[in-house]
Parts: structure tokens; sequence; C-alpha cells
């Protein structure tokens, strides 16, 4: 299996994947397309999973279903006690032989969403780390090739280290949300220590240019984590009453689409060392990454003021770097190089 910091997820809504959808994302190079399992789990409905799964593979893409474990179980169980705990026998042997189940049917790939909830609430990282080790190995008891992630609280975010080998009881990668972006730093240290952690960015809630380039500011650095990328389908269907607004979400796709190409095009934007710069302004993200043969350095300023950046002093060689995109145009690096509200830089050096 490929490495997985390339891979594009794509989170679809809706249920109803026909022909054309299928085409359209072999197109956006997706290799996970990740669905919501429907709970009532009636047999025409997985007969069509199934079949689904089939027509993916056929194109090279890997189904992934999501759910939330407790209500899944209930479902299976045909419980509405809510007081049903994780510790119950008879509730994991359902969840597991259901997971069986899925997997000599082809489905290779699941994601167990806010799976810490099974601790009821329990912010304790020994038990979560249990919790993960049981979910894994029990599953891949199955299929010892099967992908597996889940949210992980920003709060337990060390916790993604047991990712980086990829052993048979952990997560193939965690994701979190983005107020991960207020403690960058954290994401970066555990990043060189081999952690496999995405940042999964919301849709776009309005439109205008100021929010547009902030959200390009956010999901640039969000996409380029060592974990795979994750893509929403449902940006904000409020968005669609006009087409100012169409022509933002449609600006939107296309910069997401760049950074999804330039991320599988270059290997210092998945791998290798990586270190920050420009450390002490509060308000910029900003990291080198460099493999053998490549350097890649990645400038955003996520507030709306100008900010001044001395290249010469913390960049070295900073001019033989190029810029492969910005949400600004007509951009180029300068010794003193002045951000401008919510601008990023993808720079490479080869």
């Amino acid at each position: 299996m490929k490495d997985i910091s390339s891979w594009l997820v794509y989170e679809e809504n809706s249920r109803k994947i026909n022909k054309e959808k299928i085409i359209s994302l072999k197109k956006m190079r997706v290799d996970i397309l990740s669905i919501e399992l429907d709970l009532r789990l009636k047999k025409s409905y997985l007969r069509s999973l199934f079949d689904l799964n089939k027509r993916l593979e056929e194109q090279g893409i890997i189904l992934m279903l999501r759910f939330d474990i407790m209500k899944l179980t209930r479902s299976l169980l045909d419980s509405k006690d809510d007081s049903m705990a994780w510790d119950n026998p008879k509730l994991r042997k359902a969840f597991y032989s259901f997971i069986n189940f899925l997997v000599k049917r082809g489905i290779r790939a699941f994601d167990f969403l806010s799976f810490t909830k099974l601790l009821s609430l329990s912010k304790n990282p020994a038990k979560i780390l249990n919790l993960s080790r049981e979910l894994n190995k029990n599953a891949r008891s199955f299929n010892e090739n099967l992908i597996t992630t889940g949210y992980l609280e920003p709060s337990n975010l060390k916790l993604s280290l047991y990712t980086k080998a990829n052993p048979k009881g952990s997560f193939t990668y965690l994701y979190t949300d983005r107020s991960v972006m207020d403690n960058f730093d954290k994401l970066i240290d555990l990043s060189k220590k081999g952690a496999r952690i995405s940042i999964k960015v919301d849709s776009l809630s309005k439109a205008n240019k100021l929010t547009l380039r902030k959200e390009k500011a956010l999901l640039t650095p969000a996409y380029l984590t060592r974990g795979p990328i994750i893509k929403k389908s449902d940006i904000n269907k409020d968005l669609r009453s006009n087409i100012k607004n169409n022509e933002y979400i449609l600006d939107l796709r296309a910069y997401q689409k760049n950074l999804i190409d330039l991320k599988k095009s270059f290997k210092s934007l998945n791998s290798g060392n990586i270190y920050q710069v420009f450390k002490k302004e509060a308000d910029i993200i900003s990291y080198i990454r460099n493999t053998k043969d490549e350097k890649s350095l990645i400038i955003s300023n996520l507030s709306q003021k100008e900010i001044l950046l001395n290249m010469a002093m913390y960049v070295a060689n900073y001019d033989s770097y190029s810029i492969f995109l910005s949400n600004y145009p007509k951009r180029r690096v300068v010794d003193l190089l002045l951000l401008r509200a919510y601008e990023v830089l993808v720079l490479v050096k080869s």
C-alpha cells in the first residue's frame, strides 16, 4: 500500500453514488471514498453497498464506511437502551461479528468517528490507548490490511504517535479538527516523531474575498500534514443562492485541487525532516520540510493584519525557492516579505 500521506480521502454525504460520480472521483484522483453507513441496515441497502464497493475497486478506489460504534451496535441488537456500555460482552460480540461480515464481503476501510465516546467521556490516555488496541486488533483479525481511522480530540493528540509504525493494534491514521491550528507547533513536533494525523477542515460557511483567502490560509497547512488529505463534499448549500457565491465555491475547489496535486507531486510536502521558521510570529504558521533532493517551505498568515518577514535572516538561500501556490496574484520572494491578510505561500526548491 502506498504512503498514506499522499492519499486523498473524499467524504461524501450522499449515499447515492452513480457511474458519473465514480468517474468524477477518479478524475479527482480520490484514493478513498468515505460514506456514512445507513444504520437501518436493510438487505437491499447492504447489497447495493457491496456492489458499490466492487465498482469502486474497479477504478482503484477504496470504500470507507464511517459510523458511530454505539449507535451501530444498538441498531444491530435492535435496542434503544442508552444505558448499554461498551464493556457489555453481548454488545462487543455483535459489533465485531458485523465487522467480520463486512470484511468478508470486501469492505476494507472503517472510520470509527468519535471512538473515545465508548469510554463514557474518559480522558485517561491509557484507557484510550487500550481501546485503540482492542478495536484494531479485533478488526484486523479478519483482515490484517484493514484501513482504520477515527477522530482524536486535540487534548489527546499525543496518542497519534501510536499510528507511526502502523502495527496491528493501532489506527492507520487519526484526524482532529481545526482547533489544533492554535497549537500548530505541537502538531509539527508530533509529525517529526512520525505521527500520522490529519486535520479535518469544515466547509466554507460564508463567501467573500476575505473569507475565501482565510479558508485557503487554513487549508494549506492542514492539507500538508503527515496524514492523508480529508476533503469534504458538503460545501454549504446556502452559498449556492447566487452566481457570485458559486464563483467563490469554484475558486476554492480549484485551489483544493492544486493543493492535492502538489502534495502528490512533491515528496517534501509529504515526508522528510521538518522544522518551524518564524516561531516568534504568533499569527504565522511556517515550516520547512526537506528530503534528500528537495525542500519545501510553507508560510501561512492566519491573521487579518499585514506581517513583515525577514526571509534573508531565517531562510537560507530563500531566493532559490519557487512559488508553486499562493492565494494572492503576482507574488515573488524577496528578502523582506510583506504578507498580506490571510496570505499563504507554498514554495519548493529542488
